[in-house]
């Protein structure tokens, strides 16, 4: 079991390279605006909530010096997304991206203002395309 938990990681993560400007900038982005007063969100569906909570968890505890960060998860059918901000960043996670909800939620929220990444599976998918 362990083996072919750590075969799909490595099949995950060999393409991660061509990302990483990508995430790095996202990084920066993220930082300046909360910076700026607004909030990074995050959204999971299925497996992908622990993610979400875990990422706000993480960045609304105080670290070394870094006060709590404005953060929160919100949930694809609340209509939270439509609290959304032009000053927000929302990160949507999805392992397939084929759930049409967290995509309908994902086009909301950029209908809103706010900026919208997507960390999903292999796209085509709709999470991906919203």
């Amino acid at each position: 079991m362990i083996d072919r938990h750590l075969i799909s990681l490595a099949i995950a993560l060999q393409h991660i390279d061509e990302d990483v400007p990508k995430l790095q900038a996202w990084g920066r982005f993220a930082a300046s605006t909360m910076a700026a007063g607004g909030r990074l969100l995050a959204c999971g569906v299925d497996t992908s909530v622990q993610q979400a909570r875990h990422l706000v968890a993480e960045l609304a505890s105080p670290e070394d010096e870094r006060p709590p960060l404005a953060v929160a998860t919100i949930s694809v059918g609340s209509g939270a997304h439509d609290d959304c901000q032009p000053t927000d960043v929302v990160l949507w996670l999805s392992a397939t991206g084929a759930d049409e909800g967290i995509a309908a939620a994902a086009i909301a929220a950029r209908d809103r203002g706010a900026t919208s990444w997507a960390l999903t599976g292999p796209a085509p998918n709709g999470l991906a395309a919203a």
